[in-house]
């Protein structure tokens, strides 16, 4: 077993496969006994001044994104094995037999579908909220749902993509033994998932035309909205509009915070899978097999530590809940310091005659 293989995918044999696995288990029982019961708390209680449709967005993404702690990392636990468009799946589920590749593919798609529209309506949202009575962007209900209903759909192309088209070639079995790279798959547990061989991914290849098509749709949304909101709030800045201090200064964080979420969302969570699709697709021979090796070995790190950095954004954005942790601290550190002075004098009395 210690024999190089191609692309370094004999880190991924001897070590990474395993340890990732690991990894996964432990942070899983760590942000579902820690992480997320906070996010929670924080969401229900410490946001009593969110729009309701916000509240309600960001208590559905933490639902979602605990639902996906359990998926992804419990349950399915990929490994792209890049640039072969393989995948090795570890979870409980695969383990189990109870699922195909097809199934597993849709509902990770479902959730990164999810996730993309809950950022988004967001979003969207808090940019409404802050632009102008009169202005020609602002959406009145019915335009505002019928715009997230037409994204939403639009978005779920991708979930039929996965049902339809991530099958295993017909030939599973001859690119498995004719491929030394991937031989030694066949002797560990789990379902592994072979759409092809490289440059030849059979029809898995339109599911990768509509990831693309999703990325050249959304990104200029979010970055319009991004953009909409900014410049909203710097025009209610400069005019002498009846805003107060305290609400100029929450839209300003509230969009901060939002465009935080939606980059950090894109680093950790969508960027690692459109690598992942854009390798198989087009797997690049022409980048040294180090630089294929560590972009394969950092995409699933990056892809479990998402709701991680998710609720670290949420937990150091949070005024009021930081303000009450301050207020317990200094609480705590009165308390302390009169128990030692009263435990000082009791000693000083004892000692005196």
């Amino acid at each position: 077993m210690s024999q190089s293989l191609g692309y370094g995918l004999h880190i991924d044999r001897d070590f990474s496969i395993d340890a990732l696995n690991i990894a996964q288990y432990i942070y899983a029982g760590f942000a579902l006994l820690f992480i997320h019961p906070l996010a929670f708390f924080l969401i229900l209680k410490k946001t009593a001044l969110l729009q309701r449709e916000l509240k309600v967005c960001y208590f559905i993404n933490q639902v979602q994104l605990a639902a996906h702690d359990v998926w992804g990392l419990l349950l399915y636990q990929l490994h792209p094995l890049l640039p072969y468009p393989v995948m090795h799946c570890s979870g409980f589920a695969c383990g189990k037999g109870w699922i195909g590749a097809g199934v597993c593919m849709a509902i990770e798609a479902s959730f990164t579908v999810h996730s993309m529209m809950l950022i988004i309506a967001t979003l969207h949202f808090m940019t409404q909220r802050v632009l102008e009575q009169g202005s020609r962007l602002k959406l009145g209900q019915i335009g505002t749902y019928l715009f997230l209903l037409f994204l939403y759909l639009f978005l779920l192309l991708n979930v039929v993509g996965c049902a339809l088209f991530a099958r295993d070639s017909p030939d599973w079995e001859r690119i498995l033994r004719s491929t030394p790279d991937l031989s030694w798959l066949s002797n560990l547990h789990g379902v592994i998932i072979i759409f092809g061989e490289l440059r030849n991914i059979g029809p898995f290849q339109y599911q990768v035309f509509m990831i693309f098509a999703s990325i050249l749709v959304m990104l200029p949304v979010r970055l319009s909205l991004v953009s909409i909101a900014i410049r909203a709030l710097k025009r209610k800045k400069s005019s002498l509009q009846n805003l107060s201090d305290r609400t100029q200064h929450m839209q300003e964080r509230l969009v901060s915070v939002l465009v935080r979420q939606t980059g950090m969302l894109s680093v950790f969570y969508i960027y690692p899978q459109m690598v992942i699709f854009i390798f198989i697709y087009l797997p690049p021979e022409w980048l040294p097999q180090f630089v294929t090796a560590s972009i394969r070995l950092l995409c699933m790190p990056l892809y479990t530590l998402n709701s991680l950095i998710q609720f670290i954004i949420l937990l150091m954005t949070n005024e009021r809940f930081i303000r009450d942790l301050r207020g317990f601290r200094k609480g705590s550190n009165r308390i302390e310091v009169t128990r030692l002075a009263h435990t000082t004098t009791s000693r000083f009395t004892t000692l005196t005659p």
